[in-house]
């Protein structure tokens, strides 16, 4: 009985600390690991926008393939990046997301979305060449421009 009591207790424990568990935060980061997420991820959106500036400015050759790439980047980005703002996440870690993210949550969203669509554009219009990538890769770098005048602490 003892045995069957330790056993129960053991499977509660771990039944109640699985939200708590890395498996759990790499769904739903919180705290520290959501603005580690959010850091990665703005370092692959400033690899992706150089990649993808670099051609439109002629700095390196037109590659679609390239161009794509970074625009799924930032689909991925534009799509993923709202839901790593727990509210745990507002201060520590060198975060520079301003509280207006929380302030303003449903814009914050938007700006988000628009990214997304915007690459999605972007990446749309890259199977036509340099030419027409270069104004649809304009409009989406703006969005990441007019997102962090707003939600960002310089």
């Amino acid at each position: 009985m003892k045995m069957f009591a330790a056993g129960a207790a053991v499977l509660l424990a771990a039944t109640i600390a699985t939200p708590f568990s890395a498996a759990w935060s790499d769904d739903a980061p919180m705290g520290v690991d959501a603005i580690a997420k959010r850091q990665e991820l703005m370092k692959s959106v400033g690899r992706a926008t150089k990649a993808a500036g670099d051609m439109v400015k002629g700095e390196k050759p037109w590659d679609q393939a390239v161009a794509e790439d970074a625009m799924d980047t930032l689909i991925e980005v534009g799509t993923t990046f709202p839901s790593l703002f727990p509210d745990d996440s507002k201060t520590g870690h060198d975060t520079e997301a301003a509280p207006a993210i929380w302030e303003q949550t449903a814009e914050f969203d938007a700006k988000a979305a628009a990214l997304a669509e915007d690459a999605e554009a972007a990446k749309m219009a890259a199977a036509n060449g340099l030419d027409a990538f270069k104004p649809a890769f304009g409009k989406t770098a703006r969005n990441c421009r007019d997102c962090h005048e707003q939600f960002r602490v310089k």
